[in-house]
């Protein structure tokens, strides 16, 4: 799956799960969704690293913020992958 698929689909993931993206974090990049146990900032699946990009329930808070800036859900995905590069 890649970042852009899961983030128009967020609503079918449980707020106690986590995403991890495979870097260079972009709409384009391969993700994980699971849940979020310890203080893991990479997990390693089939060979490939993914970092700890954030939890379904901050991703969901910040589609509520940009819910009333009038932006094509595009432009408002690519905004979550900007917070979560400077929060990095």
């Amino acid at each position: 799956m890649d970042l852009f698929y899961v983030l128009l689909n967020i609503n079918n993931c449980s707020e106690d799960k986590t995403l991890y993206v495979e870097r260079p974090w972009t709409l384009e990049s391969e993700v994980q969704v699971i849940f979020h146990s310890n203080d893991a900032k990479n997990i390693n699946i089939e060979n490939k690293v993914f970092e700890y990009f954030l939890d379904v329930s901050v991703i969901d808070e910040l589609f509520a913020q940009f819910a009333n800036q009038n932006l094509c859900l595009r432009d408002t995905c690519q905004r979550i992958v900007e917070f979560a590069l400077n929060n990095a």
